[in-house]
């Protein structure tokens, strides 16, 4: 296909995508927030299906002792569940725990997509990624890997993750922490998911730019 001028290859053998979403469900969420989170996870999961993603997974964490896998590199198949918005905000250790069990599962050369929300800093430092001298080290392996991490925060938040854990800054997107900002949060979210699928498909780098895409159009 040429394109002002050049020819752009389009990749005739896209990899397999596997979405990962991770959601706060701590005290802090309770209300509007957690609520339009929650139809942002659906919304999230419907453009994956939509998108043909090959499977689905969603980790919900309350606290320490309360991060739920609700569903693991599942089909489309599935009914979505929430836990509620209570406790604490093990941040790292969800995020770890989850990467570490992808990498054993993921079949090589497959793509993973993973999307982070939350309304609040790492807090309870409990568990193998207790801190970012545990988690960033995991994380450069997976992005090695074809891991693609985004995140979602607000300002002070988006900012403490892109210097503790190294995440690219075109991948993170800020909120402003009311049930409006959630809300639009994840309606931007579905439109990246969307341009991540069309890149891939065109043969682009998709490790990069996965919020910046659709915020500078």
């Amino acid at each position: 296909m040429r394109v002002d001028g050049t020819i752009k290859q389009t990749n005739t053998e896209v990899p397999n995508i596997h979405n990962v979403t991770i959601l706060d469900g701590s005290g802090s969420m309770a209300g509007a927030k957690y609520n339009n989170a929650c139809k942002g996870i659906q919304l999230d999961f419907d453009t994956c299906k939509r998108e043909n993603f090959k499977s689905f997974t969603f980790v919900e964490f309350n606290s320490a002792y309360s991060i739920t896998t609700h569903c693991f590199m599942s089909n489309f198949d599935v009914t979505l569940k929430f836990n509620g918005a209570d406790g604490g905000t093990p941040l790292y250790q969800t995020i770890g725990q989850t990467l570490e069990r992808l990498l054993k599962k993921v079949p090589k050369g497959d793509k993973v997509l993973v999307k982070i929300f939350t309304d609040g800093d790492h807090n309870e430092y409990y568990g193998k990624y207790a801190s970012e001298k545990e988690l960033k080290p995991l994380i450069t392996t997976c992005e090695s890997q074809g891991y693609t991490i985004t995140f979602i925060g607000t300002a002070i938040d988006t900012a403490r993750i892109i210097r503790n854990l190294g995440l690219d800054e075109s991948n993170t997107l800020v909120h402003n922490n009311t049930g409006e900002g959630v809300k639009k949060s994840f309606q931007t979210q579905a439109v990246a998911t969307t341009q991540y699928r069309k890149s891939l498909d065109e043969g682009e780098d998709v490790s990069r730019g996965f919020y910046s895409k659709v915020l500078n159009d």
